[in-house]
């Protein structure tokens, strides 16, 4: 597993240092696939079962680094891949499954086109969104967790102040939730985080 140093990082600039770190590893991976040519369909099926294979673990060591940022010992693989087999209801749906989806998807489009490499591209274009986005995912996950184990029973909602910020980011602002009671985030991408907040 890559050494990122973490201190001297907020939570999302560490998880963008990780996720661009770990895309390049994924790039170099869709570049080999497209250089390989396959003179059977068959002998394609074979290789993507491996190659995206090969990408869930990238991602399970990438996301395994952002949660130890939180958790030591507790966030583990074993910890990341719970949080990958659960239902998200912002993204709508789980990342194995979706893994899955689009590694079907990746396969129907190359065996039909007539432009292998384009579809290849496309692939890798879906996939980094989705691995960018459980970047976060991860991170607000074992964050929060981190808190519940630390005993904090009640957080604050912070937005980022600027002229990006969606209105219900907005009115959530400054809020105050109880841990389990933290509202979905409104979107995907969103740069909201929560703290623990504290009685003055």
């Amino acid at each position: 597993m890559a050494q990122i140093r973490s201190d001297e990082l907020n939570e999302y600039q560490y998880v963008d240092r990780v996720v661009t770190f770990y895309l390049g590893r994924i790039i170099r991976l869709f570049r080999k696939l497209k250089a390989k040519k396959f003179k059977r369909n068959r002998d394609f099926i074979i290789y993507i079962d491996d190659f995206y294979e090969d990408l869930y673990f990238l991602c399970l060591e990438a996301y395994e680094s952002i949660a130890k940022k939180y958790g030591e010992k507790s966030m583990d693989k074993k910890w990341v891949e719970k949080v990958l087999k659960t239902y998200d209801p912002v993204t709508l749906y789980r990342f194995d499954h979706e893994l899955e989806r689009k590694k079907g998807r990746h396969l129907e489009a190359v065996i039909a086109s007539d432009n292998p490499d384009k579809e290849h591209d496309n692939a890798l274009k879906y996939f980094s969104n989705m691995f960018k986005q459980y970047g976060d995912i991860v991170a607000d996950t074992a964050h929060i967790q981190s808190m519940k184990d630390e005993g904090e029973e009640m957080v604050v909602w912070i937005s980022v102040n600027d002229n990006r910020r969606c209105r219900t980011c907005k009115e959530r602002d400054g809020k105050i939730y109880p841990i389990n009671k933290i509202p979905t985030k409104p979107h995907i991408g969103c740069r909201c985080w929560v703290e623990a907040w504290k009685k003055q």
